[in-house]
Parts: structure tokens; C-alpha cells; sequence
């Protein structure tokens, strides 16, 4: 108004704002979700069955709720959330919401609730966004995910989708490796039954899963955690567990606290430590394990191609588990092909 030179800036500002908000509105749907609280891990599931394609593995979308009961501006607001699964599954689009802040507590609470509108609700989901990029999972030989907190549902989608094109004869991946780390060990409760069914599904490729928690165990615990045994099973002080055959189970259950009151001890191929995970140590029998089934296996006749190593966490985790790829020894880095890393982290 009081500089008049200004007027083709604000024009071509404005004119670029809409034409985002224009963009985002066709990568946009309206629709119904299915919400349900995890209390163990302080997570509202959101099951979106109407949509269940068009993304792929590690990728985003922007959630708003088209709902007064979390205040009357909580619809203008949108937030990210990774997807946590594969496209083309029979739940649809599954996300894990961490409540973490103002909004995903309301969403949690309105989902505590229990009533009609806190059992469905109308959202906006936008997207998808980000993503892997170029990197492709399932061309390399040996698979290491590095997974902090709520980062657990960027690995869950990769490790599906590797699942899914392994059983249609579509990747060279000979082993999965899952690291995940948890500040208790109740919060590998509500998850439990997916990795289990994840565990079972893998026929062709192996999948490890190697949880790790930081804090001592506060308040009452699960039942798998008072029946480990103190072993050398895949690393020095990991947990060796007894036989594990649960029934047949769908990847994610609609009440999944049911389900795992149901079937509370580990599977095979799932260890649980106290502490960090040592990392140089998991990355160098990755490695050693890519070289031994170089020439064995189903996949036996596929050449060595490399190690790729996947992390989702806070800053602090994510370098940690880049100075570990950087250290790793040169010669073991040629003997398997190399290792490369996909990194997504949670800040700037």
C-alpha cells in the first residue's frame, strides 16, 4: 500500500501460493478413517481402507481432520505422517500418528475416546511425498533398517514391500535385517503381532528383528519380557526365546492390544536387549551374511550386490549410524559391493 514498486512481488507471490495450494488440493482426497489408541506406545492408528495404492514404500502423506472435536481451527491444520505400509494391502493406507505435540494428542485423546466420532472420522490426505528417491531396496543382496521411536513406520513399509515383491519373485534381497530402539520395552507390545505376522511372511528371505530398549523398565511389563533367557544367540547379550507358533493373523489387526494379550512371546528371528544396539557389529555381519549366501540359497545364482542400509530416527541416531557406515573396513566394503544409506531424519 505505501510502496507501490512492490505490487508485482505480492502479485507473483500470491499468484505462485495458489497455484501450491491449487497443486496439493489435486493430490488431495476427501475420506473416512478408522482410528484406535495405542496406549502402550502412545499412538493413534489411523486405517484409511479407501485408499490402498498409489504410494510407495517410505513415503509421506499430510493428514488434516475434518473435525471440531479437537478445536475449532484443528481442521485448517495439516501434519506428515509416513506411511506404514505397503500399497495394495487389504487394510488400506495405515498410519501411526506419535503423539508428540498439541494436535496428535487431541487426535489421541478423541481416539481414547471410544465413541462414534472417535471411532471414524473424515480426513484430508494429501500426498504422497518424499519417499527413497532413487534408491531401490530390493536390487541390493542384504537389507539393514535402523529404525528410532515412531521411525518404526518408515521401516515397517520397506520391509512389506521387500516381503511382497520377494513372494513375486521380484527382488535379489537375500537377508532383512529390522533394528529398532525403544525407550521401554512395553512399547514393543502394541507392534508385536505385525512383526510377527512380517516374521512368518518372509519365506524366502530371512527377517531379523532386533529391538533394543534404552530406559529401565518402569511399571508393569509384558509377559514376553519376564520370560527372556540370558543368551549368545545372534549377538553377544541378546535373548534367546521359546518356540513361537501363533495362528494365522492379519498384518494389522483392528485391535491389536487384543492381539497381543493373545500371543505375548517372541517368534523366532526377534531378540530384545537392553541398551544401544553396536551398530559396526550388526552392519559387519550384514555384510558377512550378504558374502556367505553369495552363492547359496534360492537366490544362489544372483551376484553379491551390495548392502544398503535404511535409517529413520532423530539427528543423533542418524549420524550415529553414518559414522558406522563410514567406518566400516574398506575391504569388507569391496567384498560385498559396497554399502550405501538412505536417510531420513526427524528435524532439519
Amino acid at each position: 500500500m505505501h510502496r507501490p514498486v512492490t505490487l508485482p512481488y505480492i502479485v507473483a507471490s500470491a499468484t505462485i501460493y495458489l497455484l501450491d495450494c491449487l497443486l496439493r488440493l489435486a493430490k488431495s482426497r476427501i475420506t473416512f478413517a478408522y482410528i484406535q489408541p495405542l496406549p502402550e506406545f502412545d499412538i493413534t492408528r489411523v486405517e484409511i481402507p479407501s485408499i490402498n495404492g498409489g504410494w510407495r514404500a517410505g513415503q509421506h502423506i499430510r493428514l488434516r481432520v475434518l473435525t471440531f472435536q479437537m478445536g475449532w481451527l484443528a481442521w485448517t491444520e495439516t501434519h506428515p505422517f509416513t506411511i506404514a505400509n505397503a500399497s495394495h494391502s487389504l487394510e488400506g493406507m495405515v498410519l501411526l500418528c506419535k503423539s508428540a505435540g498439541d494436535w496428535t494428542r487431541k487426535l489421541f485423546d478423541m481416539a481414547k475416546v471410544g465413541n462414534k466420532e472417535g471411532g471414524m472420522i473424515r480426513v484430508v490426505v494429501e500426498g504422497p511425498y518424499g519417499g527413497p528417491g532413487h534408491m531401490i531396496y530390493s536390487s541390493f543382496s542384504a537389507v539393514v533398517l535402523v529404525a528410532g521411536g515412531s521411525g518404526i513406520t518408515y521401516a515397517l513399509s520397506l520391509v512389506h514391500d521387500l516381503i511382497q515383491k520377494d513372494l513375486k519373485g521380484e527382488s535379489r534381497v537375500k537377508s532383512i535385517d529390522l533394528v529398532w530402539v525403544v525407550p521401554d520395552p512395553a512399547n514393543l507390545s502394541p507392534l508385536l503381532p505385525l512383526l510377527s505376522s512380517l516374521i512368518q511372511e518372509s519365506v524366502y528371505t530371512p527377517l531379523r528383528v532386533c529391538v533394543f530398549y534404552t530406559r529401565a523398565p518402569t511399571g508393569k511389563q509384558p509377559p514376553f519380557f519376564a520370560r527372556t533367557l540370558l543368551s549368545n544367540n545372534m549377538f553377544p547379550g541378546r535373548y534367546q526365546y521359546p518356540p513361537y507358533s501363533p495362528q494365522p493373523a492379519s498384518r494389522l489387526d483392528r485391535k491389536p492390544s487384543v492381539r497381543a494379550r493373545r500371543d505375548l512371546e517372541l517368534p523366532l528371528g526377534m531378540t530384545l536387549s537392553p541398551g544401544r544396539p553396536k551398530l559396526s557389529r550388526i552392519f559387519e555381519d550384514a555384510i558377512a551374511d550378504a558374502v556367505a549366501q553369495g552363492s547359496s540359497g534360492a537366490k544362489g545364482n544372483e551376484p553379491i550386490a551390495g548392502v544398503v542400509v535404511g535409517v529413520c530416527g532423530p539427528v543423533n541416531m542418524v549420524d550415529d549410524v553414518s559414522k558406522a557406515v563410514n567406518a566400516i573396513d574398506p575391504a569388507k566394503r569391496d567384498q560385498v559391493g559396497g554399502v550405501e544409506i538412505c536417510e531420513e531424519v526427524f528435524g532439519w
